[in-house]
């Protein structure tokens, strides 16, 4: 085997011992809790591995190994939202339960097409690193709730429905009036609930500052909104709902609950009270 193989083989064996090791110290600390402190890690391990690679093999091309662990990581660990499973005793765990009823309309017609804004978790405006999830039930004659599917599979389709629902475009919007959680969906009927449930992490010093109100409205209200997007915007009866908890060691406490009932309305923004 010549000089520059074996100095290039060195240099990747060496990029990889140093990136690992460099990890396993920031996490014996701790270290990530956050995507700001899993950058912070990363970035670290990626520039001390490529350093020392770059040294060894004399060969720019050892940078490219260190490169895609990084990206690797970073991109992996977001997507499967790994830093919740790092937190730290220094963080504290919300979750935040919020759904739309149609409850229906004249002509009990699906309504097609449809924008839905959530309150975001959020310290004065800013929103947190959050995961959501997405479940649609139907509410039976007796109030009961039956789970029709999720993000994950279907598991009944109740009443007019025959397809699963579709979940178009989703994600968090920032506003002047605070960060939502918005979601696209092609199509809901008469008694049908959309539900999210969103995780969420905040600083033990930000504690009593996470909320799902609207910052600095003198009403302490929060804030939705329903928006059809096709054709057909006809008025329809409708129950917005947005509850907040905070993570304890015997489960979840609620914190703040907002609520409203609207009939015949078209699309509308609109106030949640809380309750």
């Amino acid at each position: 085997m010549g000089k520059f193989p074996s100095r290039f083989l060195a240099g990747v064996v060496t990029s990889i011992a140093v990136f690992v090791l460099v990890l396993l110290m920031f996490n014996l600390a701790g270290w990530p809790f956050s995507p700001l402190t899993l950058i912070i890690t990363v970035g670290l391990a990626w520039f001390f591995a490529a350093g020392l690679a770059g040294k060894i093999s004399g060969n720019k091309w050892c940078v490219a190994v260190p490169t895609v662990l990084a990206v690797g990581l970073i991109g992996t660990t977001l997507v499967a939202g790994v830093p919740w499973d790092l937190t730290p005793e220094e963080m504290a765990t919300f979750k935040m339960e919020a759904s739309f009823t149609y409850l229906g309309s004249e002509n009990n017609l699906p309504i097609e097409n449809v924008a839905l804004r959530f309150p975001c978790p959020n310290v004065e405006n800013v929103a947190l690193f959050t995961k959501t999830f997405w479940s649609l039930y139907y509410l039976d004659e007796d109030n009961v709730l039956i789970l029709e599917a999720d993000q994950d599979q279907v598991y009944s389709l109740v009443g007019e429905r025959t397809a699963s629902l579709n979940v178009l475009l989703s994600g968090v919007e920032d506003s002047s009036l605070g960060p939502k959680i918005y979601y696209k969906i092609d199509k809901l009927y008469p008694r049908e609930v959309f539900q999210i449930t969103t995780i969420a992490f905040a600083s033990k010093d930000q504690l009593n500052k996470v909320t799902i109100r609207t910052y600095g409205d003198n009403f302490l209200r929060s804030l939705g909104s329903y928006q059809t997007l096709s054709d057909q915007d006809f008025p329809v009866n409708f129950y917005f709902l947005a509850r907040l908890f905070s993570k304890t060691n015997g489960g979840y406490k609620i914190v703040e609950k907002y609520s409203r009932h609207i009939e015949n309305s078209s699309s509308t923004w609109l106030w949640l009270y809380p309750n």
